[in-house]
């Protein structure tokens, strides 16, 4: 008797859809990583931002800030104009387009004000 090479029992329609479902399963695995990566990266840089807030005070000079700032590793735009007050922005990146920003408001050459934000697009 000839043995027939096709298996019985098997069905490509099964077949094709297991790979299917295997390939569905796995993008949305990737896509699962990189939200949740995209999650925690922002997260850190707006914990870094709070952190450096926490670590300035209000009636410090601004030079102090920018060095604690710096040793932070934290990006330094300014001073920067919003309105009517000077500003200091300190950087943290997160997620692409994302920042963690310790904002600083300055007057008369000391912090009035300190904020934490997370500003993206």
């Amino acid at each position: 008797m000839v043995q027939s090479k096709l298996r019985c029992g098997r069905h490509p329609i099964k077949t094709v859809a297991k790979v299917f479902a295997g390939i569905v399963l796995g993008a949305a695995l990737l896509i699962a990583a990189v939200l949740g990566y995209a999650y925690y990266a922002n997260l850190q840089a707006e914990q870094a931002a709070a952190k450096l807030c926490a670590r300035l005070q209000v009636g410090q000079e601004v030079d102090r800030a920018i060095a604690a700032a710096r040793d932070a590793g934290a990006r330094h735009r300014g001073p920067l104009t919003d309105g009517s007050a000077v500003v200091h922005d300190f950087e943290f990146q997160g997620w692409v387009f994302n920042v963690g920003v310790c904002r600083a408001v300055i007057a008369g050459g000391k912090i009035s004000t300190l904020e934490v934000k997370l500003e993206g697009d």
